[in-house]
């Protein structure tokens, strides 16, 4: 969706905690050129968390022994014969061959009319709503049928077409128009987020949501506004500023087809509850994620911030709380630990509390 190439190694079958691996992701060409790989090395691999290989060091060349008669997991033959080659990094986009660019460790492909950037989109629109039974095969499947070509065309699509697909009966259609329907009104922050934007989860699409309130005062900004103006949001520097913004750019018929077809509800400016007005600091290590500490936090009417300061009212310590300990002591700041925290936020508790992903 972000368009990014993503290198995988091939290498001759091995077993590695218990599984067969011939396949290994190289994560970006940085990664490539950082390990110094050439077709034809020895390297060594682990499964990180005994689940995703990574190589973690290169060997140099094998020996021409080690190089003949390989032979993949299933028993074929390599197709090629392998020796020592340069790995040559593409110039052109493996789905739509248009030109790749090179951005920092990444390469790129930057077409929004890319048939795989396309099926990534829309495949992450519907699994950042948490729609249930449209995934990646079904999207692929509507494209190549030529019923969609965009995430707004989702919202036009109608029962018989999906009852008519392979593997698709009145019953599975019913479920797929049933999702879409649950997602055509949204909040400004979930909207944000599923567009899918780099570095846009949905933390960051909360703090934008919360700033502009609506969805016509971001465009706004984006038609005429300077990055300034959102540079001093709390948590938002110049670079994600400048890629938010970018994002809304390229994307923007695409939200203009959707703002004829969903509704985007303004966010709230402010959100009520025990903590309303109080500023909280998280540090260290704490029983849970430190999103779902400050979401928690933020569904009480609380604000977090990310440094310790004499306007802060509370550091929020867990194990290992370092500095920030430190200097809130110093300050006189109030510390509290995780649970002191949920203490003090279980009064406000409803059944109205945002999840992760409406804000």
């Amino acid at each position: 969706r972000t368009g990014a190439i993503t290198p995988v190694a091939r290498i001759a079958p091995q077993m590695v905690g218990g599984v067969t691996v011939e396949n290994v992701t190289l994560h970006n060409v940085g990664e490539v050129e950082r390990l110094g790989l050439k077709i034809g090395d020895k390297v060594t691999i682990t499964r990180r968390g005994d689940v995703i290989p990574k190589i973690i060091e290169n060997l140099g060349p094998a020996n021409q022994k080690d190089l003949e008669n390989r032979f993949h997991a299933n028993g074929d033959e390599f197709s090629i014969q392998l020796k020592q080659e340069q790995i040559i990094i593409p110039q052109l986009c493996p789905a739509c061959e248009r030109e790749l660019v090179i951005d920092g460790a990444f390469l790129r492909c930057i077409s929004l009319e890319c048939e795989a950037r396309t099926n990534r989109a829309i495949t992450y629109w519907c699994r950042s709503l948490e729609m249930d039974g449209i995934g990646e095969k079904l999207v692929e499947l509507l494209l190549d049928k030529g019923l969609i070509s965009s995430i707004a065309d989702l919202y036009s699509l109608e029962h018989h077409q999906i009852s008519s697909l392979e593997r698709m009966g009145d019953k599975s259609a019913n479920n797929v128009i049933e999702e879409l329907n649950k997602t055509k009104n949204l909040s400004l922050s979930k909207f944000l987020h599923a567009l899918g934007m780099e570095r846009i989860g949905p933390e960051v699409a909360s703090v934008f949501a919360q700033h502009f309130i609506t969805m016509e005062a971001i465009l706004k900004w984006v038609d005429s506004g300077e990055i300034e103006q959102v540079t001093q949001i709390d948590g938002i520097g110049e670079k994600v500023a400048e890629i938010f913004k970018l994002g809304i750019q390229k994307r923007r018929q695409s939200i203009d087809d959707l703002m004829e077809l969903i509704g985007i509800n303004d966010e709230d400016s402010k959100h009520s509850g025990s903590l309303d007005n109080q500023t909280f600091c998280i540090t260290g290590s704490h029983s849970r994620g430190r999103k779902e500490i400050a979401l928690a936090i933020k569904n009480a009417g609380g604000k977090v911030v990310g440094s310790v300061s004499k306007n802060l009212d509370y550091l929020v310590a867990g194990e290992k709380a370092g500095s920030k300990l430190i200097t809130a002591e110093g300050l006189g700041i109030t510390i509290m630990t995780e649970t002191e925290l949920f203490e003090k936020i279980k009064p406000q508790k409803s059944s109205t509390s945002k999840t992760l992903f409406e804000f």
